[in-house]
């Protein structure tokens, strides 16, 4: 489940000129996880997915002659390392390796109900997190809606086959999408929501946490026997965002002199350091109701700047990029991934 809707943002970083030094500016991409034979963090299944479901670029501030080819190969692939490991570690999808050995991730604690089983200590500490925070909002953010966001990313990810003449014909005169759900997808999401935790006992009643030895179980069942075993954790809304800042932590703790600007995604941005010209970091805010204009202009005169000097970070989530219109009894529903 993803966070509160709020406004579209992208990083808009320029680095002036400072001293007559020439400045450079070394953009990392993150990888693919693919299934393939050698070292690293791989995927499990005959599947390419990319981290975290979106593109997350890291740009490294620095000036020419400041950093070896050796050094800025280095930053690069523990750049990519890193996004990997925590994004497979989040994943509740696919299962991973790394150096020919399974990570123990939010797929494996899904598919092993009613056993104790230990953690990396940061995804410990997430899912520790997201299932208080489930808790104190009395389930409006909820940790248990890995089975109704299969349903929904289904229809985000690809036109399916089976659409109706009607919904063809209303994609092609507005140019939206539009998709629908079957009586079999409704019904399955009627009952996976009947079944959700409502309460703090009976969210205390799935998940328990050993703090000493970061060990974490599953249960299936509540203590009366009501039956949870369709429900999967999912660490949608906030993954992401933890991912970013340890990442970034990582980062800092190794090159204790780095000026970076992690940019996951758009909804997270966290900048590590301070700009060598000491400037300031800009950020632009977008309105995103901008994603869907058809006007003559695309002049958007929502857009804000936002400025800071050093470490800064930011997070947002909007219903602008993963969404479809349900077009029935003459009327528009609009379904995204904020649910």
């Amino acid at each position: 489940m993803h966070k509160t809707q709020f406004i579209f943002l992208i990083s808009f970083l320029l680095l002036p000129s400072c001293n007559n030094r020439q400045e450079r500016v070394i953009t990392f991409t993150s990888p693919f996880a693919v299934s393939q034979s050698g070292k690293g963090v791989l995927i499990d299944d005959d599947v390419i997915t990319t981290p975290f479901h979106t593109q997350i670029q890291a740009s490294y501030y620095t000036y020419y002659g400041n950093d070896s080819n050796e050094k800025i190969a280095e930053m690069k692939k523990d750049f990519e390392d890193e996004v990997l490991y925590y994004h497979a570690l989040c994943d509740s999808h696919y299962s991973y390796s790394k150096d020919g050995k399974n990570i123990i991730n939010v797929n494996y604690l899904n598919n092993h109900k009613d056993e104790k089983i230990n953690l990396d200590p940061f995804l410990f500490e997430v899912l520790k997190e997201a299932f208080t925070f489930s808790i104190v909002t009395d389930g409006k953010y909820h940790i248990f809606l890995g089975q109704l966001l299969d349903i929904y990313e289904k229809k985000y990810d690809a036109i399916e086959n089976y659409l109706t003449l009607e919904d063809e014909v209303l994609s092609r005169a507005t140019s939206l999408s539009f998709n629908r759900f079957s009586k079999e997808d409704k019904d399955k999401i009627s009952d996976i929501v009947l079944s959700l935790p409502k309460t703090a006992i009976d969210f205390s009643s799935l998940l328990e946490f050993d703090d000493q030895n970061y060990a974490v179980t599953f249960y299936s069942h509540d203590k009366e026997g009501k039956d949870f075993s369709n429900l999967k954790i999912s660490l949608g809304g906030c993954g992401k965002g933890f991912a970013t800042e340890k990442i970034a932590k990582n980062l800092k703790d190794k090159y204790p002199d780095i000026s970076l600007v992690l940019n996951s995604g758009t909804s997270s941005i966290k900048a590590i350091g301070t700009r060598p010209d000491q400037k300031d970091w800009s950020i632009r805010y977008f309105n995103p109701v901008y994603k869907e204009y058809k006007g003559e202009s695309p002049y958007n005169e929502n857009e804000i700047v936002l400025t800071h000097k050093g470490e800064f970070n930011l997070s947002t989530s909007g219903a602008y990029e993963n969404y479809f219109y349900e077009y029935n009894n003459h009327s528009y529903l609009r379904r995204d991934h904020i649910i």
